[in-house]
């Protein structure tokens, strides 16, 4: 029999028995099809000039996206090598952060898009607090990272069921939700958190702790709502620019002047093209990052 129909029948056979819980994000680089419009035919091979301008555009096609799943390797390798910060934990409560660093986190490209995936309950523990705190973190150094290369990202992160499909790729509910976040409910660049990861981690932070593991994820838990935020339509969203980003950036104030420059002439582009659509995103965009300037040391500037 031919082995990929035979692993197809396989997962046929476990179909649904292998659903669980999963903490899903999905973050999709932003004006894309512009680039990929300027691409609509082959170079002639015997003319340099040409295979010149087709590589050019090919590497600025693909630049961006490579980039954005570097920032986020980049982002959560702290979490998985242990070189986070974490002096305000017990030296028993580290021992146990040792141990949760080897929860699985899988991330993926597919199309322009960033898909992470992290199982809630595996051999590590009952709850993966440690790894949704790494996710979300790295999420924000992400979309920091990006707005400083002037790429802007949107996204969803959400908790939900899902079918562990192979390694490294996830489908599912929990999937269509962190997507629909971003396409639909996101609207401008920044990070959407679903309802019921707030719920989650709620749930986990309110426990009434007994053993070490418990108290461990609840500290967990918390911080990882000290990194959310409400936006003014009732939205959870991801707080890129709160506190503890800018503890771990260590106050690195110039790249976020670089990523509100960036986010400047974007809305100076949009508003004298008269986009309207794309003007009111980035006014958004900068209303956050101006709020937030005053804990940078940062002021405002002029358009």
């Amino acid at each position: 029999m031919n082995p990929d129909a035979k692993r197809v029948d396989e997962q046929k056979t476990r179909g649904p028995t292998h659903m669980a819980w999963y903490v899903v994000a999905f973050l999709d680089l932003l004006g894309q099809q512009d680039v990929l419009n300027k691409i609509t035919a082959l170079p002639n091979v015997e003319n340099r000039e040409e295979v010149a301008a087709f590589k050019q555009k090919v590497a600025e096609l693909y630049k961006p996206l490579y980039s954005l799943e570097t920032f986020f390797k980049g982002g959560i390798k702290p979490f998985k090598e242990g070189s986070v910060n974490e002096t305000a934990f017990l030296s028993s409560e580290q021992e146990m952060l040792k141990k949760l660093r080897s929860t699985p986190i899988f991330y993926r490209l597919f199309s322009d898009s960033l898909i992470v995936h992290v199982p809630i309950s595996n051999s590590t523990g009952k709850f993966q607090c440690h790894a949704i705190y790494g996710v979300l973190a790295a999420a924000a150094v992400t979309f920091l990272s990006c707005l400083v290369h002037s790429w802007a990202i949107r996204g969803g992160i959400e908790c939900g069921l899902a079918m562990d499909i192979e390694e490294g790729e996830v489908y599912g509910p929990a999937l269509a939700r962190a997507h629909r976040l971003e396409s639909n409910v996101a609207q401008y660049p920044r990070i959407v958190i679903g309802e019921e990861l707030v719920r989650y981690l709620q749930m986990v932070a309110g426990q009434k702790a007994i053993t070490e593991e418990e108290r461990v994820h609840a500290r967990l838990a918390t911080r990882s709502l000290e990194l959310l935020a409400v936006d003014d339509d009732g939205c959870t969203f991801l707080d890129w620019l709160g506190n503890d980003i800018r503890t771990s950036f260590q106050k690195r104030e110039e790249l976020v002047r670089t990523a509100y420059n960036f986010i400047i002439q974007e809305s100076v582009k949009h508003k004298e093209a008269r986009n309207s659509k794309l003007a009111l995103r980035y006014t958004l965009l900068r209303n956050y990052v101006e709020s937030r300037l005053p804990d940078w040391g940062i002021g405002l500037q002029s358009e």
